[in-house]
């Protein structure tokens, strides 16, 4: 089996993903409920959106904070630094790479949306088309340290996938991590100022999708010198593409979609083998 290896003892490689996912679910899920409890009426409180605003950034933030305390704890400040460097430094990033980074999300979105729209679908409207010059600072936007990228892909795609991989295939590496991922997220189905988002989509639906976003998430980040920060731009991009190109009002633009990801994820592993989603090099043989 194809691993990339962890120095550290074996009761660590065995026992820090579980604890990762376990704390991180646990704590965000200690966060996340009193939004959750008012929309099922359970807790009779006037909440100000506000208030469920800086709920759901500190929840969210969990995946990093956590991922950033175990790396500090197994390799002190010299981890810490090194993990930072690899989650902004966009010089680990081979330069041709950053075609499927920028594009491939707009590019598998843009198609979801005009497939809706053939099918019967009926076209919504695309401000940001019209208004193409905002679309770089909606990306300037999501690098802002407390975007969702930044809260969360120094664990997802950070700690957690060092861990995993140590010790799983890069493919059931990316099924673990984007499953975990997807039930992190439950409770945003019923918290006040997110449900709208993630409640347009059936939770079997997401899953499938945090799966094979985390394959192919995996193969940029194998591929690119461990770079976090291919999760950081990725994340980016698969946060501002559907305001740019609003796949799921058009007709069947969502399950579009997901089955435009499960075939992009494919050929990936198909392309790249699911031992590491990695093309090894070719050995020159003497002549």
């Amino acid at each position: 089996m194809h691993c990339f290896p962890l120095t550290g003892s074996s009761e660590q490689r065995t026992s820090i993903p579980v604890f990762f996912f376990v704390m991180t679910i646990l704590l965000s899920w200690v966060i996340w409920p009193p939004g959750v409890l008012v929309t099922f009426g359970i807790l009779a409180l006037q909440i100000d959106d506000s208030i469920y605003v800086l709920l759901n950034v500190i929840g969210g933030s969990i995946p990093t904070l956590v991922g950033l305390s175990l790396y500090y704890r197994d390799g002190g400040m010299p981890k810490f630094k090194e993990v930072l460097k690899r989650s902004v430094d966009p010089r680990l990033i081979k330069k041709l790479w950053w075609l499927p980074l920028l594009f491939l999300m707009p590019l598998i979105n843009g198609s979801a949306m005009v497939l809706g729209i053939l099918t019967g679908g009926a076209a919504p409207n695309l401000p940001f088309i019209q208004q193409w010059y905002l679309i770089p600072v909606l990306f300037i936007v999501g690098f802002i340290p407390i975007s969702n990228a930044f809260r969360e892909e120094i664990g997802w795609r950070g700690f957690a996938i060092e861990r995993v991989q140590s010790r799983q295939n890069a493919l059931m590496t990316s099924i673990i991590i984007g499953f975990v991922w997807g039930i992190w997220h439950l409770p945003l189905y019923f918290f006040p100022i997110a449900m709208d988002i993630y409640g347009s989509k059936p939770f079997w639906l997401f899953i499938t999708n945090t799966i094979t976003l985390s394959i192919i998430m995996t193969w940029l980040y194998n591929n690119n010198n461990k770079s976090i920060f291919t999760g950081v731009t990725f994340h980016v991009a698969l946060n501002i593409t559907p305001a740019i190109f609003p796949f799921e009002q058009a007709g069947l633009g969502m399950y579009f979609n997901m089955v435009l990801l499960l075939i992009v994820a494919f050929f990936i592993v198909l392309y790249y083998g699911y031992q590491t989603l990695m093309k090894e090099p070719e050995q020159k043989t003497a002549g």
